[in-house]
Protein backbone atom coordinates (compact mmCIF):
# COMPACT_ATOMS: atom_id res chain seq x y z
CA UNK A 1 0.00 0.00 0.00
CA UNK A 2 1.45 3.29 -1.05
CA UNK A 3 1.30 6.04 1.54
CA UNK A 4 1.25 9.53 0.18
CA UNK A 5 3.56 11.83 2.10
CA UNK A 6 3.03 15.55 1.55
CA UNK A 7 6.24 17.30 0.61
CA UNK A 8 7.83 19.67 3.06
CA UNK A 9 7.01 23.27 2.06
CA UNK A 10 9.98 25.14 0.70
CA UNK A 11 10.98 28.19 2.73
CA UNK A 12 11.03 31.56 0.97
CA UNK A 13 14.25 32.85 -0.56
CA UNK A 14 16.52 34.76 1.78
CA UNK A 15 16.47 37.94 -0.31
CA UNK A 16 12.66 38.29 -0.24
CA UNK A 17 10.52 40.33 2.09
CA UNK A 18 8.59 37.24 3.12
CA UNK A 19 11.80 35.71 4.48
CA UNK A 20 12.50 38.86 6.48
CA UNK A 21 9.00 38.76 7.96
CA UNK A 22 9.45 35.06 8.80
CA UNK A 23 12.75 35.66 10.58
CA UNK A 24 11.32 38.47 12.69
CA UNK A 25 8.18 36.46 13.54
CA UNK A 26 10.31 33.51 14.72
CA UNK A 27 12.12 35.90 17.08
CA UNK A 28 8.82 36.83 18.74
CA UNK A 29 8.48 40.28 17.17
CA UNK A 30 4.91 41.56 17.02
CA UNK A 31 3.08 42.29 13.79
CA UNK A 32 3.22 46.04 14.35
CA UNK A 33 6.97 45.94 15.01
CA UNK A 34 7.54 43.79 11.91
CA UNK A 35 5.67 46.33 9.77
CA UNK A 36 7.78 49.15 11.18
CA UNK A 37 11.13 47.35 10.72
CA UNK A 38 10.45 46.09 7.19
CA UNK A 39 8.63 49.19 6.00
CA UNK A 40 5.60 47.14 4.98
CA UNK A 41 1.91 47.71 5.45
CA UNK A 42 0.48 46.40 8.71
CA UNK A 43 -2.30 44.43 7.00
CA UNK A 44 0.12 43.03 4.42
CA UNK A 45 2.30 41.67 7.23
CA UNK A 46 -0.78 40.06 8.78
CA UNK A 47 -1.63 38.38 5.47
CA UNK A 48 1.92 37.05 5.07
CA UNK A 49 1.94 35.69 8.63
CA UNK A 50 -1.35 33.92 8.06
CA UNK A 51 -0.05 32.28 4.87
CA UNK A 52 3.18 31.20 6.59
CA UNK A 53 1.19 29.59 9.39
CA UNK A 54 -1.07 27.89 6.87
CA UNK A 55 1.96 26.41 5.05
CA UNK A 56 3.41 25.18 8.33
CA UNK A 57 6.50 27.41 8.16
CA UNK A 58 5.50 29.41 11.23
CA UNK A 59 4.17 28.09 14.49
CA UNK A 60 0.67 29.21 15.36
CA UNK A 61 0.49 31.46 18.42
CA UNK A 62 -0.58 29.87 21.65
CA UNK A 63 -3.93 30.70 23.16
CA UNK A 64 -3.47 33.75 25.36
CA UNK A 65 -6.58 33.66 27.52
CA UNK A 66 -6.49 30.14 28.87
CA UNK A 67 -8.57 29.07 31.85
CA UNK A 68 -5.63 29.64 34.20
CA UNK A 69 -5.02 33.17 32.88
CA UNK A 70 -8.70 34.07 33.12
CA UNK A 71 -8.92 32.81 36.69
CA UNK A 72 -5.84 34.79 37.66
CA UNK A 73 -7.32 37.90 36.06
CA UNK A 74 -10.63 37.43 37.89
CA UNK A 75 -8.85 37.15 41.20
CA UNK A 76 -6.74 40.21 40.48
CA UNK A 77 -9.72 42.36 39.46
CA UNK A 78 -12.63 41.15 41.58
CA UNK A 79 -10.95 39.82 44.72
CA UNK A 80 -7.82 41.95 45.05
CA UNK A 81 -9.33 45.07 43.40
CA UNK A 82 -6.30 45.80 41.23
CA UNK A 83 -6.38 48.35 38.46
CA UNK A 84 -5.81 47.45 34.85
CA UNK A 85 -2.10 48.28 34.80
CA UNK A 86 -1.38 46.43 38.04
CA UNK A 87 -3.39 43.39 36.91
CA UNK A 88 -1.47 43.29 33.61
CA UNK A 89 1.85 43.46 35.46
CA UNK A 90 0.81 40.58 37.71
CA UNK A 91 -0.21 38.40 34.76
CA UNK A 92 3.05 39.19 32.93
CA UNK A 93 5.11 38.19 35.96
CA UNK A 94 3.04 35.09 36.68
CA UNK A 95 2.85 33.60 33.16
CA UNK A 96 6.03 34.99 31.60
CA UNK A 97 4.39 36.64 28.59
CA UNK A 98 3.49 40.31 28.01
CA UNK A 99 0.02 41.55 28.99
CA UNK A 100 -0.95 45.19 28.61
CA UNK A 101 -3.59 47.26 30.32
CA UNK A 102 -5.97 47.44 27.32
CA UNK A 103 -6.08 43.65 27.01
CA UNK A 104 -6.86 43.21 30.69
CA UNK A 105 -9.54 45.90 30.78
CA UNK A 106 -11.23 44.63 27.59
CA UNK A 107 -11.51 41.05 28.84
CA UNK A 108 -12.73 42.16 32.27
CA UNK A 109 -15.43 44.39 30.75
CA UNK A 110 -16.68 41.66 28.42
CA UNK A 111 -16.97 39.22 31.30
CA UNK A 112 -18.63 41.72 33.62
CA UNK A 113 -15.92 41.77 36.26
CA UNK A 114 -15.88 44.84 38.44
CA UNK A 115 -12.95 46.05 40.44
CA UNK A 116 -13.35 45.91 44.18
CA UNK A 117 -11.95 49.44 44.43
CA UNK A 118 -13.06 52.36 42.28
CA UNK A 119 -11.01 52.22 39.10
CA UNK A 120 -12.17 55.08 36.90
CA UNK A 121 -8.89 55.09 35.01
CA UNK A 122 -9.28 51.50 33.85
CA UNK A 123 -12.98 51.92 33.22
CA UNK A 124 -13.94 48.72 35.06
CA UNK A 125 -16.10 50.31 37.74
CA UNK A 126 -17.12 53.20 35.49
CA UNK A 127 -18.64 51.13 32.66
CA UNK A 128 -19.98 47.86 34.07
CA UNK A 129 -22.48 45.84 32.06
CA UNK A 130 -25.91 47.23 32.91
CA UNK A 131 -28.60 45.39 31.00
CA UNK A 132 -28.10 41.86 32.16
CA UNK A 133 -30.91 39.31 32.13
CA UNK A 134 -31.77 40.15 35.74
CA UNK A 135 -31.87 43.89 34.98
CA UNK A 136 -34.17 43.35 32.00
CA UNK A 137 -36.49 41.20 34.12
CA UNK A 138 -36.60 43.90 36.79
CA UNK A 139 -37.37 46.50 34.12
CA UNK A 140 -40.25 44.39 32.79
CA UNK A 141 -41.65 44.09 36.32
CA UNK A 142 -41.44 47.86 36.76
CA UNK A 143 -43.36 48.45 33.53
CA UNK A 144 -45.97 45.86 34.52
CA UNK A 145 -46.45 47.67 37.85
CA UNK A 146 -47.08 50.93 35.92
CA UNK A 147 -44.08 52.71 37.35
CA UNK A 148 -42.68 55.78 35.65
CA UNK A 149 -39.23 55.91 34.09
CA UNK A 150 -37.78 57.77 37.07
CA UNK A 151 -39.25 55.30 39.56
CA UNK A 152 -37.96 52.35 37.54
CA UNK A 153 -34.48 53.89 37.42
CA UNK A 154 -34.48 54.39 41.18
CA UNK A 155 -35.59 50.78 41.79
CA UNK A 156 -32.92 49.31 39.47
CA UNK A 157 -30.23 51.52 40.98
CA UNK A 158 -31.11 50.25 44.44
CA UNK A 159 -31.30 46.61 43.33
CA UNK A 160 -28.06 46.36 41.32
CA UNK A 161 -26.02 49.20 42.87
CA UNK A 162 -25.41 50.64 39.39
CA UNK A 163 -26.81 54.03 38.39
CA UNK A 164 -29.84 53.74 36.09
CA UNK A 165 -31.28 57.00 34.80
CA UNK A 166 -34.80 57.71 33.61
CA UNK A 167 -33.75 58.04 29.97
CA UNK A 168 -31.82 54.76 30.10
CA UNK A 169 -34.87 52.89 31.36
CA UNK A 170 -37.21 54.48 28.81
CA UNK A 171 -34.85 53.76 25.91
CA UNK A 172 -34.31 50.16 26.96
CA UNK A 173 -38.06 49.66 27.41
CA UNK A 174 -38.70 50.94 23.89
CA UNK A 175 -36.13 48.51 22.49
CA UNK A 176 -37.90 45.71 24.32
CA UNK A 177 -41.29 46.81 22.99
CA UNK A 178 -42.48 48.11 26.36
CA UNK A 179 -44.06 51.47 27.22
CA UNK A 180 -43.92 53.39 30.47
CA UNK A 181 -46.89 55.29 31.82
CA UNK A 182 -46.99 59.08 31.70
CA UNK A 183 -48.03 61.46 34.43
CA UNK A 184 -50.72 60.38 36.87
CA UNK A 185 -50.66 56.80 35.60
CA UNK A 186 -51.68 57.69 32.03
CA UNK A 187 -49.78 55.90 29.24
CA UNK A 188 -48.08 57.91 26.57
CA UNK A 189 -50.24 58.47 23.52
CA UNK A 190 -49.28 59.20 20.00
CA UNK A 191 -50.86 62.41 18.79
CA UNK A 192 -51.70 60.77 15.48
CA UNK A 193 -53.68 58.03 17.29
CA UNK A 194 -55.41 60.22 19.87
CA UNK A 195 -57.62 61.95 17.31
CA UNK A 196 -56.64 65.41 18.56
CA UNK A 197 -56.11 67.77 15.68
CA UNK A 198 -52.75 69.40 15.67
CA UNK A 199 -52.41 73.11 15.48
CA UNK A 200 -51.71 74.03 11.86
CA UNK A 201 -48.22 75.24 11.24
CA UNK A 202 -47.75 78.89 10.59
CA UNK A 203 -47.61 79.46 6.87
CA UNK A 204 -44.62 81.53 5.94
CA UNK A 205 -45.14 84.46 3.68
CA UNK A 206 -44.39 83.64 0.13
CA UNK A 207 -42.00 85.63 -1.87
CA UNK A 208 -44.80 86.69 -4.17
CA UNK A 209 -46.77 88.15 -1.26
CA UNK A 210 -43.81 90.16 0.00
CA UNK A 211 -42.62 91.20 -3.43
CA UNK A 212 -42.40 94.92 -3.82
CA UNK A 213 -44.26 96.77 -6.49
CA UNK A 214 -42.55 97.65 -9.73
CA UNK A 215 -40.91 101.06 -10.13
CA UNK A 216 -43.63 103.61 -10.88
CA UNK A 217 -41.83 106.89 -11.59
CA UNK A 218 -42.46 108.55 -14.93
CA UNK A 219 -39.28 108.62 -16.95
CA UNK A 220 -40.40 111.54 -19.14
CA UNK A 221 -40.83 113.78 -16.09
CA UNK A 222 -37.04 114.17 -15.64
CA UNK A 223 -35.53 116.89 -17.83
CA UNK A 224 -31.89 115.91 -17.14
CA UNK A 225 -32.37 112.40 -18.48
CA UNK A 226 -31.07 111.66 -21.98
CA UNK A 227 -31.63 107.97 -22.79
CA UNK A 228 -30.16 106.45 -25.92
CA UNK A 229 -32.92 103.79 -26.05
CA UNK A 230 -30.78 100.94 -27.35
CA UNK A 231 -31.61 97.31 -27.91
CA UNK A 232 -29.91 94.37 -26.24
CA UNK A 233 -27.54 93.81 -29.17
CA UNK A 234 -26.53 97.48 -29.25
CA UNK A 235 -25.92 97.68 -25.46
CA UNK A 236 -22.27 98.38 -24.66
CA UNK A 237 -20.16 98.49 -21.53
CA UNK A 238 -20.70 101.81 -19.78
CA UNK A 239 -24.35 102.07 -20.90
CA UNK A 240 -27.28 102.15 -18.48
CA UNK A 241 -28.93 98.74 -18.28
CA UNK A 242 -32.32 99.91 -16.96
CA UNK A 243 -35.13 98.23 -18.89
CA UNK A 244 -37.86 100.28 -20.57
CA UNK A 245 -40.98 98.46 -21.62
CA UNK A 246 -42.13 94.86 -21.43
CA UNK A 247 -39.51 92.16 -22.05
CA UNK A 248 -42.11 90.19 -24.04
CA UNK A 249 -42.69 93.10 -26.41
CA UNK A 250 -40.66 93.68 -29.54
CA UNK A 251 -40.22 97.33 -28.55
CA UNK A 252 -38.36 96.37 -25.38
CA UNK A 253 -35.25 98.55 -25.04
CA UNK A 254 -32.68 99.68 -22.47
CA UNK A 255 -31.95 103.19 -21.29
CA UNK A 256 -28.37 103.26 -22.64
CA UNK A 257 -27.41 106.58 -21.02
CA UNK A 258 -23.79 106.94 -19.85
CA UNK A 259 -23.09 105.61 -16.35
CA UNK A 260 -20.37 106.26 -13.81
CA UNK A 261 -17.52 103.70 -13.56
CA UNK A 262 -18.61 100.62 -11.63
CA UNK A 263 -22.33 101.47 -11.85
CA UNK A 264 -25.11 99.64 -13.69
CA UNK A 265 -27.64 102.51 -13.94
CA UNK A 266 -27.43 106.18 -14.70
CA UNK A 267 -28.34 108.71 -12.01
CA UNK A 268 -31.96 109.03 -13.17
CA UNK A 269 -32.60 105.28 -13.48
CA UNK A 270 -30.84 104.61 -10.19
CA UNK A 271 -33.38 106.87 -8.43
CA UNK A 272 -36.13 104.75 -9.94
CA UNK A 273 -34.54 101.37 -9.18
CA UNK A 274 -33.47 102.09 -5.60
CA UNK A 275 -36.24 104.39 -4.32
CA UNK A 276 -38.23 103.26 -1.29
CA UNK A 277 -41.87 102.11 -1.58
CA UNK A 278 -43.07 105.19 0.31
CA UNK A 279 -41.28 107.57 -2.04
CA UNK A 280 -42.52 105.55 -4.97
CA UNK A 281 -46.15 105.98 -3.91
CA UNK A 282 -45.62 109.70 -3.36
CA UNK A 283 -44.11 110.22 -6.81
CA UNK A 284 -46.89 108.18 -8.40
CA UNK A 285 -49.56 110.27 -6.69
CA UNK A 286 -47.91 113.55 -7.70
CA UNK A 287 -47.46 112.51 -11.32
CA UNK A 288 -51.02 111.24 -11.68
CA UNK A 289 -52.42 114.31 -9.90
CA UNK A 290 -50.56 116.71 -12.21
CA UNK A 291 -52.13 115.01 -15.24
CA UNK A 292 -55.59 114.46 -13.83
CA UNK A 293 -55.25 110.69 -13.85
CA UNK A 294 -56.62 108.39 -11.16
CA UNK A 295 -54.02 106.82 -8.91
CA UNK A 296 -53.97 103.18 -9.93
CA UNK A 297 -52.45 100.45 -7.83
CA UNK A 298 -50.93 98.71 -10.84
CA UNK A 299 -48.60 101.17 -12.47
CA UNK A 300 -45.66 100.86 -14.80
CA UNK A 301 -43.72 104.10 -14.76
CA UNK A 302 -41.33 102.92 -17.45
CA UNK A 303 -43.91 103.58 -20.12
CA UNK A 304 -44.85 106.90 -18.53
CA UNK A 305 -48.55 106.11 -18.41
CA UNK A 306 -51.09 104.48 -16.15
CA UNK A 307 -51.46 100.74 -16.55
Amino acid sequence: MNVHVSPTPAPPRDDTQTAAILRLAEQGVTQKQIAAQTGSDYFYVGTVLAKLRGRGLLKKPDEIWTDAVLEALRVAIVVDGLKGTAAAARLTQQFGRPFNRNQVVGVALRRGWRAGAVDAGAGLAKNPPRWTAAAEAALRDAVAEKLSGSEAGARLTEMFEIPYSRNMCIAKAQRLGLHFVGEAGRPFKNSSESGVARRPARVAKTRAASKRAAPIACVEAQEDWAPRRVTLLALREGDCKFEIGDARDDAFIFCGAPVAPGKSYCAHCARIAYESPALRRKRRKEWCGARGLPVERDWNGRQGRAA
